[in-house]
């Protein structure tokens, strides 16, 4: 977007050093950018294609780390979901009903670890 270069590669930088525990980007991340320790890529909006979806959430669970990749879906992105899944050989998961003023999702890791 209306981000300039710079302002992107200081916020990149910010991130990989730690400084920043969160980073919200575009495709431009999917591809091409090394961070250790990435353990949750959070799809706000989830892609059409199985292999962006794989390149984007390729970002977590590196050299052997556990992490997750959590999909954001509004109802009628389910089909969209279900081609992933399938795409990917994943075992079908039903999805959890989560609306955006849930307080469940202040600390998305532990909401993970307990569904």
């Amino acid at each position: 977007g209306d981000m300039a270069q710079g302002a992107r590669e200081r916020s990149l930088r910010k991130f990989a050093q730690g400084e920043l525990s969160i980073l919200v980007c575009t495709d431009v991340a999917a591809r091409g950018i090394d961070i250790d320790d990435v353990s949750i890529v959070v799809h706000y909006v989830p892609p059409l294609e199985v292999k962006t979806y794989l390149h984007r959430s390729g970002r977590t669970a590196r050299a052997g780390k556990d992490g997750w990749a959590v999909t954001l879906a509004e109802y009628n992105q389910h089909t969209t979901c279900r081609i992933i899944q399938r795409g990917l050989k994943l075992e079908a998961q039903a999805p959890i009903e989560v609306f955006s003023n849930d307080k469940r999702l202040a600390d998305l890791g532990s909401f993970l670890k307990t569904n």
